[in-house]
């Protein structure tokens, strides 16, 4: 195994880093950016531009296939640097946090997100059900803590 790196306070093995999106898909479809990582056994997942209704579907489940199979029990999507969120975005949104809740002690938190997304989220009436917090930092500390 390689040797890990300190990142934030928690140990980062390198090879299970995975960055993909950025950019349209053949041209057609807008893509976000998403960088997949493990620390400490928490998955981190962060998500940057637009996540919007009409994204390429096989790269959205390539995605979450890549994220479950981290088999981590807690996972945090960082969405700090995510413009907006539609149907696509909230797809998979709900499907990690059903995943996380079907794990024992699985837990699933959606860390930063813009005014928008937080509107989107309460439309759909998702805001009571997902776990959200204000950064990535305190997403971390409900990690540590459950």
């Amino acid at each position: 195994m390689a040797s890990a790196a300190k990142n934030n306070g928690l140990t980062e093995d390198p090879t299970v880093r995975i960055e993909t999106g950025d950019g349209p898909a053949n041209g057609a479809q807008h893509r976000p950016s998403f960088e997949i990582l493990q620390r400490d056994g928490i998955g981190i997942v962060r998500i940057s531009g637009r996540f919007a209704t009409g994204t390429d579907y096989a790269f959205v489940m390539e995605q979450t296939r890549l994220i479950k199979g981290m088999n981590c029990d807690k996972v945090i999507a960082d969405v700090s640097e995510m413009d907006s969120a539609g149907s696509e975005g909230i797809g998979f949104f709900v499907e990690l946090h059903a995943s996380m809740a079907r794990k024992p002690g699985g837990l699933f938190v959606l860390a930063g997100p813009a005014p928008r997304v937080l509107e989107v989220l309460t439309l759909c009436g998702l805001i009571p059900i997902i776990r959200i917090t204000a950064d990535f930092d305190a997403a971390l500390a409900l990690c540590a803590a459950a």
